[in-house]
């Protein structure tokens, strides 16, 4: 079976084509994601100021220099990162800056490649915008830079604001005058703008707006009935108009008007002539050369001036100098002449002015087969087509044509043969047929012959999806958001969600799930109708989806279901938790198509870069392309089906693929990886000759880098599953991201070994590791010569440390001996007096009684005084008296007892700055000595009725006055029983100042000022 399906793929394959030899008039070089690019899906081209040619793809954005792409917006650090998305639209800034146009998202952004720096702008709108609503910008010649939002509005960009607004607009749209596209006249300053309902013109130099009955000016096409439903609107080197519309009857219309002429040309001519399948025509472009040249679905045109018509260039998959596409989304001409053409199949480019000489290359093109929509496998084995255009077509197994087709002509409605959904009924076996405008078919598949119906239900609306649940019902989806279904030979509209309904599922539970566009994910109870649970981009981050549009919905096993939002979520059932996977992950594109799973419980994609295999279990992806045989990989994605032998179809525009997974095997053993790129910081640096030094050494201040790798087997590569560690920093090995490329910031010095190895998807790996070594030299901070003087600082610290320690022990001793000495001088001498006084009373108690009391009466003072010095000691070595409060307090106590005994009155005062003095412990000491001195003094000698005491702060001194009112003395001639020398010794060890002045009859003040801090 895998023999003859490898044998027969391409012969499958070539069954949609039949190849006619044709002359191209160009030879087209591609760019694709062999080459680089993010995506295959290009929608946008630029050329900045400095030669770069920038590519949006449905990956995001590309730069590209002339040998490699190079992809932001992945690993960046900003507050705003630059979204990893289809990229629309690209638009050069006056600063050198780009605007970015995510129409997916509903996101403009400016995006500086100078500060790799994004920022995305707000866009302010009124009221809640349509579901199919599109994005589009438009700058003008002036710099403006407007935004059309289609079926919405008009915005412009407010440079104050910084923000697209309805209020930054120089004009009004008439009320209900949707508009579709805006285009300039540079030479008249006009913005032309179709809309819905007519054509608008705002002259720039009149500010005024014209349009149908409002054009005083009488401008050309303002009031021709034909101008409404504008969809494309260019203006032309010589000044003419190219448009086109949709008629009522869904048919595009293209014109071509000449104002210098005041006429309609021919110029359109074959424009909508020689196509095999449906076309849309989206834009005009004309050349330096002025050919113009017409693009859109299936159409790429240039005007042949000779034949004063249009020429097709078909898509051509089979040969490698022809273009290849679906859809072209833009074409740009750079500053030499080569035209860029973004398509949905890769970037492609061709020289313009070479064209003219050369006349062309022979290419091959095929003829065509209708867009396939569905597949369907019958129970007979038949696989049945639904095919847009030509209804239903049957295939044997071997994917050949039967004799028998079915007879769905109906010639008096052609939208059943516009088919969009197939399904078999197990109950009767019978093939129904969902068609455009709610148009059903019902197939016997013995007569092939169709009855042809049109339930009220579908509202007259495309049947876009079928499903049968476990007790028979069928279950439809329409374009317009019904949910129809049919039990007991009825329709019945279950639920109405007023947006797309694009696959209804049922999953082994019987609960029908249901993806609708940009509304998010629903699953209904089959028995009742009522909503279970809804999913959506905006819910909680475990519950939350990538995006609200639903592609596809596949259930993978009794608890995934998988779900396709341009990114895959997985569904647990059980828990209600969604698992988002994108391009983070492993994911080839966040731009999923269509999703089958094999009978091996495998997953397989289609995404914007072909088709891919996941694998749950390991979370792994495996991507596929034209070297494996999927030359049409790329084409399909509309349609998807896995057949009872194992085979997956997959169906689209003009082409199918089909192929038996387990011959997909890899059981080669892959090259060993290779290092490509070495990133240091910001700047790229050539891995050719890091890798050719024993290791590579960096300062600490290059501790950030990314490196890049791959194992250079184009045959393998995107089936390889990459790991990588780092010595010294990771504990196991790490499985690498889709880019191949790992950051390590911030390491601190040290030698590190970075390894890498791959292996197959069926787990075989490469022979060897390969390994790079890098080491990070330490800070001078971290050398040996600083820490050698560290250490010796750190020496000087603790040896002054310990001199401070010795210091504080040594005054420590120094107060001990002083206490000491006082209790020896004082106490001993005065305990020695008393002694002596005791004998003394003894002697004479019983012989003189006067001599004894006088001896006893001296006791008791000496008694007296000792116990007072005793006090005055312990009291000033006590730590909890080393503040002034409590030493200003014992001075009032002290001057109280002594002065009120005398009837002395005593005034004591203390300034506020006082309290916050600090004294140590002989300084305190000295001060209440020499204060008591005073004190006493004045006590004993003075006669004096007032005394008064004043302390206070100036100027870091501490100054005490003690005044009296008494009789004075004079300082020169007095003795020193007024203890004058022992107060001026105190003032002494303060380094203080003492000056004490008096006179016979005036009284005596001391007054004493000491330094503190």
């Amino acid at each position: 079976m895998r023999v003859s399906f490898k044998i027969y793929l391409p012969f499958l394959l070539l069954l949609f084509y039949t190849a006619v030899q044709a002359q191209s008039r160009m030879g087209f070089t591609r760019f694709s994601t062999d080459e680089g690019l993010a995506s295959n899906v290009v929608n946008s081209v630029y050329q900045d100021a400095k030669g770069f040619i920038w590519v949006g793809t449905a990956n995001g954005l590309q730069r590209y220099d002339g040998s490699k792409f190079i992809q932001f917006g992945l690993g960046g650090n900003n507050s705003e990162q630059l979204p990893v998305s289809a990229t629309s639209q690209i638009i050069g800034n006056s600063d050198g800056s780009l605007w970015l146009n995510f129409n997916n998202l509903k996101e403009i952004g400016l995006f500086s490649s100078m500060k790799m720096h994004y920022r995305k702008i707000p866009v302010i709108i009124t009221k809640p915008l349509p579901s199919r609503a599109e994005y589009r910008l438009v700058k003008d010649s002036n710099g403006n830079v407007y935004l059309v939002i289609t079926q919405y509005g008009l915005l412009k960009f407010d440079e104050k604001k910084q923000a697209f607004t309805e209020e930054a607009l120089p004009f009004a749209l008439p009320k209900g005058w949707l508009p579709n596209t805006m285009t300039e006249n540079k030479k008249l300053r006009q913005l032309w703008i179709g809309t819905d309902s007519g054509l608008i013109v705002y002259d720039a130099t009149k500010k005024k707006v014209f349009y149908r009955g409002n054009n005083p000016d009488h401008l050309p096409l303002l009031d021709d009935s034909e101008m409404t439903g504008i969809k494309t609107f260019y203006i032309d080197h010589q000044q003419r108009y190219w448009l086109t519309n949709w008629t009522q009857t869904a048919k595009q219309k293209a014109f071509c008007y000449n104002p210098a002429t005041g006429t309609f040309t021919n110029d359109t001519t074959g424009l909508f002539t020689g196509h095999k399948g449906y076309v849309e025509l989206w834009h005009f472009y004309q050349l330096k050369n002025n050919t113009v040249w017409a693009y859109g679905l299936d159409m790429l045109m240039d005007f042949d001036k000779s034949k004063k018509k249009f020429n097709n260039n078909p898509s051509n998959p089979f040969t490698n100098y022809d273009i290849h596409y679906t859809h072209i989304s833009q074409m740009f001409e750079d500053r030499e002449g080569n035209v860029w053409i973004a398509s949905d199949q890769g970037l492609y480019f061709f020289c313009a002015s070479e064209q003219e000489d050369t006349g062309g290359v022979m290419n091959f093109i095929f003829k065509k087969t209708a867009a396939i929509t569905s597949f369907l496998e019958t129970a007979k084995g038949e696989i049945w087509l639904g095919k847009w255009g030509s209804a239903v077509e049957i295939r044997d197994k071997s994917f050949i044509p039967i004799k028998q087709q079915p007879n769905t002509s109906n010639n008096t409605d052609k939208n059943y043969s516009m088919t969009w959904a197939l399904h078999q009924q197990k109950a009767t076996g019978k093939i129904w047929v969902g068609c455009q405008l709610g148009r059903l078919m019902i197939i016997d598949t013995i007569t092939k012959q169709a009855k042809y119906f049109i339930p009220p239900a579908f509202e007259n609306r495309t049947i876009r999806t079928i499903a049968e649940d476990k007790q028979g019902l069928l279950w439809f989806g329409t374009q317009g958001g019904n949910i129809v279904k049919f039990a007991n030979d009825s329709f019945t509209v279950v639920q109405k969600l007023s947006t797309i309904i694009y696959k209804i599922t049922v999953d082994n539970n019987g609960v029908l799930w249901v993806g609708t566009h940009e509304k998010g994910l629903y699953a209904f109870d089959t028995k009742t109708g009522g909503m279970l649970q809804h999913f959506q981009k905006q819910d909680a981050k475990i519950h939350a989806l990538y995006n609200n549009t639903i592609a596809d919905i596949e259930v993978l096993n009794d608890s995934i279901i998988c779900v396709a939002t341009d990114a895959l979520n997985l569904i647990n059932i059980r828990t209600n938790k969604v698992q988002q996977v994108t391009v983070y992950q492993g994911l080839p594109s966040n731009s999923i198509r269509n999703m089958q799973v094999d009978h091996d419980g495998f997953l397989w994609i289609i995404t914007a870069n072909g088709l891919c295999r996941y694998n749950y279990s390991k979370q792994l992806f495996t991507q596929y392309g034209k070297r494996d045989g999927m030359v049409t990989a790329e084409l399909v994605g509309d349609a998807g089906y896995t057949l009872r032998n194992g085979n997956i179809i997959f169906g689209g525009n003009d082409a199918a693929l089909s192929f038996y997974p387990k011959s997909l095997g890899n059981t080669k053993v892959p090259p060993d990886v290779t290092i490509t790129d070495f990133k240091l910081l910001d700047k790229y640096i050539p891995v050719d000759s890091l890798l050719q030094q024993p290791e590579i050494i960096l300062s600490h201040e290059q501790n950030s880098f990314t490196i890049t790798f791959a194992s250079l087997s184009f045959l393998q590569r995107d089936k390889l599953v990459y790991y990588y560690k780092m010595e010294g920093v990771d504990d196991k090995w790490i499985q690498a991201d889709a880019f191949l490329r790992v950051n390590y910031t911030y390491l601190p010095s040290g030698r590190y070994t970075f390894m890498v190895k791959c292996e197959t998807n069926d787990g075989i790996a490469s022979k060897n590791i390969t390994k790079m070594w890098v080491y990070i030299k330490p800070p001078f901070w971290r050398t040996w010569w600083f820490v050698t003087m560290l250490l010796v600082l750190i020496g000087l610290i603790i040896y002054d440390l310990h001199n401070s320690r010795v210091k504080r022990l040594l005054a420590v001793e120094k107060i001990r001996t002083r206490v000491a000495r006082d209790l020896h001088d004082d106490m001993g001498s005065t305990l020695s007096t008393i002694n002596i006084l005791s004998a003394m009373a003894k002697a004479k108690v019983g012989t003189d009684t006067v001599r004894t009391s006088e001896y006893i009466s001296k006791i008791t003072d000496n008694c007296s005084r000792m116990m007072e010095a005793m006090d005055d000691i312990v009291w000033s070595i006590k730590p909890n008296n080393d503040s002034m409060q409590k030493i200003t307090a014992r001075m009032r106590e002290f001057a109280t007892n002594v002065l009120e005994a005398k009837d002395i009155e005593l005034h004591f005062s203390v300034d506020e700055k006082v309290p916050d003095v600090k004294l140590n412990m002989e300084t305190r000491r000295d001060l209440f000595l020499l204060y008591k001195e005073a004190v006493n003094n004045i006590a004993k000698y003075s006669k004096c009725t007032n005394a008064r005491v004043k302390i206070s702060v100036q100027q870091k001194q501490l100054h005490m006055v003690i005044t009296d009112d008494g009789i004075g003395f004079d300082p020169i001639t007095a003795d020193s029983g007024n203890g004058l020398g022992n107060i001026q010794k105190r003032a002494d060890a303060m380094k203080g100042k003492l000056q004490i002045q008096s006179a016979p009859g005036k009284g005596s003040c001391v007054h004493l000022s000491i330094p503190v801090k």
